[in-house]
């Protein structure tokens, strides 16, 4: 009968943890506060009051990433990334924890696999969208230092409507422009509405931002069209940072990239119109 009881109780508990999860969407300020972080350059100036004026609203829970928790600004205008520290914590642990023999190998298979997890990668990804591709991502500000510059608290607000506020010197987190809309509801909503034009010119500008990164040499390990990239009004912009790699891609070999990296957004077309499809290839073909 004890026993049965131990069981009964560890299936209540496990319900409710799953239970609040999934009213939170796994949220809770523990998990977004770094264990460490180096002191860093706080912002100056005109820059300083344009980020405190940002952040001098309440800011509600929005969506979640894989590697982000993320809330909207109540203007609208922008979101505020904050890195899910626990998930890089685990990583990290395991990057550096000593196994035996087969279980290194194995951990190496799965570190490889899951590299962008790690705090290193991403926050090197951030910097690099942030230096060099700050424009078609829709960034405003990376934080990933503590600083002493931003003399009022955060206020966010959680997916139960419940108020936090935080200092923002002491959390590492990403300020970017809210996207409209994803790019596959954009352009399935044009397609829906018979603007083949419209959708071509956002096609136009999908293509233009990944020529543009191709160029760079920077690429993206994780080009998801559905999911990554979104729109403000017809100009593409990437919305994940996460996965962005210094690659020395040769300036001319852009073409075979922007082929490889559109290859999802080629197949979407396909099922959904043939005349777009066509003219992405034909865009493709004659860069």
């Amino acid at each position: 009968m004890k026993f049965v009881k131990v069981i009964l109780f560890v299936v209540l508990f496990c319900a409710v943890e799953r239970f609040c999860h999934h009213q939170t969407r796994g949220f809770s300020l523990h998990k977004i506060l770094p264990r460490q972080q180096a002191q860093g350059a706080g912002l100056e100036g005109k820059e300083l009051q344009e980020v405190e004026a940002l952040l001098d609203q309440p800011f509600q829970y929005f969506a979640k990433g894989g590697q982000c928790y993320i809330f909207a600004s109540a203007d609208g205008s922008v979101v505020i990334k904050f890195f899910k520290q626990h998930h890089m914590h685990f990583w990290n642990w395991l990057e550096a924890a000593p196994l035996p023999g087969f279980l290194n190998g194995y951990r190496k298979h799965i570190l490889g696999k899951h590299h962008h997890q790690s705090s290193d990668f991403l926050f090197e990804s951030c910097k690099l969208a942030n230096e060099r591709f700050k424009e078609r991502t829709g960034m405003i500000y990376l934080h990933v230092n503590r600083t002493d510059c931003f003399k009022k608290k955060l206020v966010i607000i959680d997916k139960l409507g419940i108020k936090h506020q935080i200092d923002p010197n002491g959390v590492d987190f990403v300020i970017q422009r809210k996207a409209d809309v994803l790019s596959h509801k954009k352009l399935k909503r044009l397609i829906k509405e018979k603007q083949i034009d419209k959708a071509k010119r956002c096609i136009d500008s999908l293509l233009d931002l990944i020529v543009e990164r191709s160029k760079m040499g920077i690429k993206d390990l994780d080009p998801n069209f559905r999911s990554n990239f979104g729109f403000l009004g017809e100009k593409a912009i990437e919305i994940d940072l996460g996965s962005y790699q210094n690659d020395g891609l040769l300036p001319m070999a852009y073409k075979k990239e922007v082929a490889k990296q559109t290859r999802d957004l080629k197949d979407w077309l396909s099922k959904r119109n043939a005349e777009l499809a066509c003219y992405l290839d034909e865009t493709i073909e004659a860069l």
